[in-house]
């Protein structure tokens, strides 16, 4: 087979666009090799989880920027060569998901499909897992739950168990638990999936057959609606998309000499209005001396209350020291007691002198004076304030006047200067919005054309993939590929990696024929106790799946995410270090002072995506090994620095409050 020629499904992301509150955050792929990598806590391996929520997945870790600046998703993928755009809620993981037959930027101009998250939950045309692998020319089968069991339940495979041989998160690189090998149930679900994707299954011919007759009885359904469609559209003399797209522009132009008459009745208001703004300023300047006069008033009032409370005090001091100059002239001098006024009973002469201090009448009559020289002031202020209210209020009466006289003559100048031109503008506004909607309309008339299109172009996606699958089908028939062939073949590319990275002891490479996971110098993966053998083992298993998937037909999409390439080779985090035995690390020469293996990694990858538009890998690291920067510089599609350092972004969520 041609070495840029690929019978597998293929899968390439376009583009992946977090929409937000804010903005848009978006990252641009291309086929062949992608590096995202920067400083930890970037959102790095976000990016990774988006692109798998938008292929399908149950859940989406979300960390605290996604979750206060994101709304929803997108993504942009080539399903073999066609192009689609999925859009999924980032919050709710149970809402449907929609689907767009065409590139992001043309969405708007498509009925979107809805899809089922899983399949507990239908959308209206179906399930997500088999929209996939429907535009992937997947089969649809189902896979024994005990293969061992001749009477064993059949489960239905999705879409999500194949993406397991090509997404190696980071908790997965090098792990022991690659694949689930300690869940028991899990373990034989991802082989049988292996299986299926390699053409293993007993029933592969079977079920492919029954796959091809089911694409044929949706072509022919697909068919029948084309022509259903057809038939409306020209019974109601609808117009065809290029005289849509001809009035539409038409409309536009109209439009735009629209919207220069509008700026220019604008300026002519500007020009014309000149004693309009006059007396519309005058009037603003009336009402604010007015609410000036009111808030004096009001003041002025607040003080004449505030000065009437002084001088009831005053007045009261005076009567009580005139009461007690009075009271003294009539006490006896001589006498002990004296019977009292009111009771007739005997009062002691010291009691009432201890009630009445005695003071002079000389004193008494001083203080007296000064508190009436007082209370005169304060009556005068009084009256003072009395008297500008007065005044205040006249002259806020005649202010009200002047302002209704000036507002008649602002309606009047009105009337005469800018109603002409407000009634020529509203006109060419109504005629404006009314060729708005006609737009509208014609969009909404272009969605069901392109619909038609869809349709026509779906039924020739059909029947290239129905010729695919006959030749498949063919090839099947002529010679099912063995497990020892299959296994075989992936050994064989796993060895070459890891010879090519230049590990330790390459020898004794197989892959158990019934785990289908790797084994290294005659060891289970598993039990390999270094964890940087662990994870050039695993990073060169699954990329030799997918070189498996090149040279050979199976139902891999040519896609691999790798997260964190580096772990284990000297660039470990404390909490991954319990899984490693770091003396056999620095036996195997994996050191963060000897970076080979790891730049090695980078070059095999590399020389696999080279010159090829059917493979697609995504690398997230914390960094490219610095001697071979430039050869990878093409390659990189985002870089992150936590401080901004280089004009680069400080990461995914670029815009964070407060962030300087």
């Amino acid at each position: 087979m041609e070495n840029n020629i690929s019978s597998s499904p293929k899968l390439i992301i376009n583009n992946l666009t977090l929409v937000g509150i804010r903005k848009n955050y978006s990252v641009s792929f291309h086929t062949g090799l992608n590096i995202i990598h920067g400083d930890s806590d970037t959102g790095k391996s976000s990016i990774l989880n988006l692109i798998d929520y938008c292929l399908g997945a149950s859940v989406l870790d979300r960390y605290d920027e996604i979750n206060t600046a994101g709304r929803y998703c997108l993504l942009e993928l080539s399903l073999n060569d066609k192009v689609y755009t999925v859009k999924r809620d980032i919050f709710d993981t149970k809402k449907m998901i929609d689907v767009y037959q065409s590139s992001i930027a043309e969405m708007d101009m498509i009925f979107p499909l809805q899809y089922g998250p899983n399949y507990q939950k239908q959308g209206e045309h179906g399930y997500i897992s088999d929209f996939f692998l429907d535009a992937l020319n997947i089969p649809r089968v189902e896979v024994k739950v005990a293969p061992s069991k001749m009477n064993s339940a059949m489960s239905r495979l999705s879409f999500r168990d194949i993406l397991k041989y090509c997404y190696l998160n980071q908790d997965d690189t090098g792990s022991k638990g690659l694949l689930d090998h300690d869940n028991f149930s899990r373990a034989i679900r991802h082989q049988e999936t292996f299986k299926f994707m390699h053409n293993l299954l007993d029933e592969a011919i079977s079920q492919l057959n029954a796959y091809i007759s089911e694409r044929s009885n949706e072509r022919s359904s697909l068919n029948s609606r084309y022509n259903t469609i057809s038939s409306f559209l020209r019974e109601t003399q609808l117009r065809t998309a290029e005289q849509l797209d001809a009035e539409k522009k038409e409309l536009g132009e109209k439009i735009a000499l629209i919207n220069q008459d509008i700026e220019g009745i604008n300026r002519e208001m500007m020009t014309n209005t000149a004693t309009h703004n006059q007396l519309r300023s005058r009037v603003d300047q009336i009402v604010r001396e007015i609410f000036a006069k009111r808030r004096e008033r009001d003041n002025m009032q607040l003080q004449m209350q505030q000065n009437i409370l002084l001088k009831n005090e005053y007045q009261q001091d005076i009567d009580k020291l005139l009461t007690s100059k009075a009271v003294q002239a009539h006490l006896p001098r001589e006498q002990q007691h004296v019977d009292c006024p009111v009771c007739s009973n005997p009062l002691k002469m010291e009691d009432i002198q201890t009630v009445f201090q005695e003071s002079s009448s000389a004193y008494i009559d001083i203080e007296v004076k000064s508190i009436r020289g007082r209370f005169k002031d304060v009556s005068n202020l009084i009256d003072e304030y009395r008297n500008g209210i007065v005044i205040i209020r006249q002259e806020i009466f005649e202010l009200s006047a002047s302002l209704d006289e000036a507002r008649v003559l602002l309606d009047n100048r009105t009337k005469e200067t800018i109603s002409p031109y407000l009634s020529q503008r509203d006109g060419f506004l109504t005629l404006k919005t009314r060729m708005l909607e006609s737009i509208e309309n014609i969009d909404q008339t272009l969605k069901i054309r392109n619909q038609l299109k869809q349709i026509a172009s779906n039924v020739a996606k059909l029947e290239i993939e129905l010729e695919q699958l006959g030749i498949r089908l063919e090839e099947l028939q002529a010679k099912t590929p063995t497990p020892e062939e299959v296994t075989n073949n992936i050994a064989d590319y796993l060895a070459e990696f890891l010879r090519f990275v230049r590990m330790n002891n390459v020898t004794r490479v197989s892959v158990d024929m019934r785990s289908f996971l790797p084994s290294v110098r005659n060891t289970d993966y598993w039990r390999l106790t270094s964890g940087g053998v662990r994870t050039l083992v695993s990073v060169g298993y699954f990329v030799s799946l997918l070189k498996n998937s090149i040279y050979h037909a199976t139902n891999h999409p040519n896609f691999l995410m790798i997260d964190t390439i580096g772990k284990y080779l000297g660039k470990t985090k404390a909490g991954y270090l319990d899984q490693t035995n770091e003396s056999d690390d620095r036996l195997e020469g994996i050191t963060a002072s000897d970076p080979t293996k790891y730049i090695n990694m980078y070059r095999y990858i590399l020389n696999l995506c080279k010159d090829r538009e059917d493979v697609q890998i995504i690398i997230v690291d914390n960094d490219i090994p610095t001697a071979i920067e430039t050869d990878f510089k093409s390659n990189v599609v985002r870089e992150f620095d936590a401080q901004g350092k280089g004009g680069l972004l400080r990461g995914f969520i670029d815009d964070v409050p407060g962030l300087t």
